[in-house]
């Protein structure tokens, strides 16, 4: 069982300026290769603490910016196996790779360039045609990674800050990405994972019920045309104000409006108690369907919420527990659900 080549003349370097863990997880992949794909291996290193410090491969402007160097052997075999070896060197992981480059049977350079390099290097000792050629390799190759990790989606969480994809979702929302995820009562992913019925220009109590009912994990439904009595302006309720209405035209008799259109409830439940507690006004529940309505409505509508109390679940009265009268407790036996609650916003 092979293992992990390091360069004999900074044993002791490499020791102190390498991670043990990160020593170890390599002596893992130089004794079994053939495990290991080309992205995979290069996703586990840039994901490692001391990797991940560095500049994100593929986007360093220079080659000193990066602690890898990807390489290939003049070869004409065809290998059944992405990784030929890993070698760790006093400030770099070199990484010699099969397939993918510029020599070889698959590779675009003619097959004679391939021989010629190997002979240089095999039978002179000359290395300077091949190492010419991995400072292309390199970079191409680092390249095609980059490539690859930015359209697989998973991969924005390995590094934090560096999300690139949720900020994509993100923008389907009009949401600042660049905000910490965790600021609000409503987890960023979330957002996201609802970003299909956020994005909506015409927003429905329907799409806002599936939101509710999928987000809660609980029976969620929407009553509209709440009506409310709202205070009109005294100068429109005087003949002779400032401002010159009319009846019919502005003036109202009387100092409020019956109005049916800007006031919706939420009804949730039945529920069990702990959940119901969550939905009383300054409830951890509470808050984050108050930022999930900021999100669907703005502040454009009133809101109530009806928390609804599972029968089974309605406690008994009695004096010196944590229940309060009028909130979570009941004069009497209750013999249905309770829903008299309604916590106004």
């Amino acid at each position: 069982m092979s293992q992990l080549i390091i360069e004999t003349d900074f044993q002791e370097e490499s020791d102190n300026f390498w991670d043990k863990k990160l020593i170890s997880f390599l002596n893992k992949v130089s004794s079994q290769p053939y495990k290991y794909d080309y992205f995979s291996l290069l996703r586990q290193l840039e994901s490692i603490k001391f990797i991940s410090n560095e500049k994100i491969l593929g986007k360093a402007t220079h080659p000193q910016q990066e602690r890898i160097r990807v390489k290939q052997e003049p070869s004409l075999i065809f290998s059944p196996r992405n990784i030929q070896s890993v070698t760790l060197s006093p400030r770099y992981i070199e990484i010699s790779i099969n397939g993918f480059g510029l020599f070889g049977p698959s590779g675009p350079l003619p097959l004679y360039i391939t021989e010629y390099a190997y002979e240089r290097k095999h039978q002179y000792g000359d290395n300077t045609w091949v190492g010419f050629i991995n400072i292309f390799q390199h970079r191409l190759a680092i390249l095609f990674y980059r490539a690859w990790a930015n359209a697989q989606s998973i991969n924005s969480l390995d590094k934090n800050k560096r999300d690139y994809f949720g900020r994509y979702i993100s923008c389907f929302n009009g949401l600042d990405s660049s905000i910490a995820e965790n600021t609000g009562f409503v987890h960023e992913f979330s957002k996201r994972y609802f970003a299909g019925l956020l994005l909506k220009q015409s927003r429905s109590a329907a799409n806002l019920q599936q939101l509710l009912n999928r987000y809660f994990k609980v029976p969620v439904a929407i009553e509209t045309n709440i009506g409310r009595w709202v205070n009109v302006e005294e100068e429109k309720t005087k003949i002779g104000s400032t401002i010159k209405y009319k009846l019919g035209e502005g003036l109202l008799l009387g100092d409020k409006l019956y109005d049916v259109q800007s006031k919706f409830r939420i009804i949730i439940g039945p529920i069990t108690l702990d959940g119901y507690k969550s939905f009383f006004k300054n409830g951890f529940n509470t808050q984050r369907i108050k930022e999930w309505i900021y999100l669907f409505v703005a502040e454009e509508y009133e809101l109530e919420i009806q928390p609804i109390l599972m029968q089974q679940e309605v406690p008994k009265l009695n004096l010196g527990n944590t229940n309060q009268l009028g909130l979570s407790m009941w004069l009497g036996n209750v013999s249905q659900d309770a829903k008299d609650l309604i916590v106004s916003f």
